[in-house]
């Protein structure tokens, strides 16, 4: 869950002024989370009841229990209402792991490249013979969840394994898709044919494992569902750390999904971005640089497609596994803080359908505990989106987003409309101010300084709720299609 994300390339920075976006309004329920895991030293266990309002554990299929309907069907029968969820732990790796599949090196070794015809037929068997047996026991799914993270020609680490890629005739195809005039050019770092591979690989992936989610529709033609990392950015090129050239157009180029839902993490980890210097500036480490990014990565996929989204966060105690390593990486995370919870405040105003957790707990005895998700972690998760739904409520919602937050702007803030009124977030970056009370200065009329900017908000009324989650942001309830007036111009 913690792979090398595409990162932002601030030369795609757009405007942040927010004004009312052109989506319709719809009719909404709470918000509520599906999440990994819930409980310590059982590794994908599926936890019945859970202890927290708004949420729920997956129900794991994986090859052990496949062929055990009576108990899939006990497991999710328990589950609340909605929220009935499967997510397929192992399952769908057979599409490339089937022998018939492997290519053969010049000394014999065999390795799968692209091509996974055969396990293709063997994971869609699968599917079919799980899937058709629990419709006809009655079982009931609300929800599809999926995490591949293994890309057609993700086994091709070798130059030998590149040779026995190069000598096979299908090649020819790739090399068409993604302008490569030879091999060299998709296995050489840095190259355009390399940097479009990164999202035609991603787009093979999508299109052979929506195969299986279309199995899955066929008997429940309701199911919401997505794969991890499946979603849509017309705004950034893969890697902010070491500038890609123009993509230009191709299959994939803006994106893929799987399933019915785009489906992108918001764990706000920033590496090398943040000590490089863009348009000017360093992008910059720390909590709200962090925030920034994850405020970003969610606008960008839905104002990039249509696709509505259900992103993944991480429990709020995770950092970064890059800390973990010998020689880490610059690291930047909001993991710990506040800027945490400011992230799901924010990517809650972007309208998404529910959210997905990976709660990873402990799963060995010699683990240290904090090092993973705890029950407090969980508290927290569910005390956010019980805030959220105490605001927003059940009525008809909107996002007023319309473009990316600016990336150098000393604040951030993000507005919904939710039943009769606008509900906005604001969050001032610390850098900016010597704490977040000292950035309003006026209340009526709602009136907030951040260095330079001033950030006016019509009719608009600070909210305090009964439990004060974040001290690092304000709620603002305003008129309906309220639009702040921003001085200067956010860029």
């Amino acid at each position: 869950m913690t792979r090398l994300r595409r990162f932002i390339h601030p030369l795609a920075i757009l405007t942040c002024a927010l004004i009312l976006s052109a989506a319709p309004a719809a009719q909404a329920g709470p918000y509520f989370a599906l999440c990994w895991g819930m409980k310590e030293l059982n590794k994908n266990s599926d936890l019945v009841d859970s202890p927290f309002t708004n949420l729920t554990m997956f129900y794991y299929l994986n090859e052990e229990n496949r062929g055990n309907i009576a108990r899939a069907k006990e497991r999710l029968d328990a589950q609340p209402e909605g929220r009935r969820t499967i997510f397929d732990w192992n399952v769908n790796r057979r599409l490339y792991k089937h022998p018939d599949d492997k290519i053969k090196t010049a000394s014999g070794e065999a390795v799968t490249a692209y091509w996974w015809e055969n396990g293709q037929r063997d994971a869609e068997e699968q599917y079919e013979a799980f899937f058709s047996a629990y419709r006809e026991a009655g079982g009931k799914l609300d929800y599809f969840i999926t995490d591949l993270e293994h890309a057609p020609g993700s086994d091709l680490k070798k130059p030998e394994h590149w040779e026995a890629a190069a000598a096979d005739p299908r090649i020819a195809d790739i090399l068409k898709t993604v302008g490569g005039a030879n091999v060299e050019e998709l296995r050489k770092d840095r190259t355009l044919p390399w940097f479009r591979m990164l999202r035609y690989g991603n787009l093979l992936m999508s299109q052979r494992l929506d195969r299986l989610h279309a199995i899955v529709r066929k008997h429940f033609p309701r199911v919401k569902s997505s794969d991890y990392s499946g979603y849509y950015d017309r705004f950034n090129l893969p890697y902010a750390w070491a500038p890609a050239p123009e993509l230009g157009e191709f299959p994939g180029s803006e994106g893929s999904h799987t399933g019915t839902h785009q489906s992108r993490n918001l764990y706000g980890v920033i590496t090398y971005l943040g000590i490089k210097d863009f348009d000017g500036q360093v992008f910059g480490l720390g909590p709200f640089r962090s925030l920034v990014y994850a405020v970003n990565e969610m606008r960008s996929s839905i104002l990039s497609s249509p696709v509505p989204v259900m992103p993944w966060i991480a429990w709020r105690g995770y950092q970064s596994d890059f800390l973990k390593s010998a020689k880490p990486p610059p690291v930047s995370t909001f993991g710990k803080t506040d800027y945490w919870q400011e992230s799901v405040f924010h990517a809650a105003l972007c309208n998404p359908a529910h959210f997905l957790v990976w709660s990873a707990f402990r799963w060995r005895a010699d683990q240290e505990a904090t090092d993973w998700c705890t029950t407090e972690d969980l508290a927290v998760i569910d005390a956010v989106l019980g805030q959220l739904n105490g605001l927003v409520g059940r009525g008809e919602r909107s996002t007023l987003v319309k473009a990316l937050s600016g990336w150098y702007d000393p604040f951030i803030l993000t507005g919904m409309n939710a039943g009769e009124r606008s509900l906005w977030r604001f969050t001032p970056d610390p850098a900016a101010v010597k704490e977040s009370a000292s950035s309003i200065r006026s209340r009526e009329p709602l009136v907030f300084s951040c260095g330079q900017s001033t950030i006016a908000i019509p009719g608009g009324k600070i909210v305090e709720p009964p439990v004060q989650l974040s001290a690092a942001g304000f709620w603002i309830a305003a008129p309906k299609n309220a639009v702040p007036v921003i001085t200067p111009k956010a860029r």
